[in-house]
């Protein structure tokens, strides 16, 4: 699944499906590539899980979100407007 709400104003739920335990990191940067939250950094078993972000903690703005996991990187982009 994708991370819904887009565009997002409060929590953004994050859907995230792993075939193998392992570390897995996500990470939120901003357009000048600054990261500005981690969503999580760790291990997580495998199967699904939903993370959760809350975007009170940044301005309003097109955000990079960023997860690594042992069988590679996925980049998606938000919008999170005001609240």
């Amino acid at each position: 699944g994708r991370p819904r709400p887009n565009p997002v104003a409060g929590l953004l739920s994050i859907p995230v499906s792993l075939a193998g335990a392992g570390t897995f990191e996500m990470t939120v940067y901003d357009t000048a590539g600054r990261a500005v939250a981690t969503v999580h950094s760790g291990e997580l078993a495998a199967g699904m899980h939903t993370l959760t972000w809350d975007t009170k903690e940044v301005p309003q703005g097109v955000y990079m979100m960023r997860a690594v996991d042992p069988s590679g990187t996925v980049t998606t982009s938000r919008v999170v407007v005001s609240r």
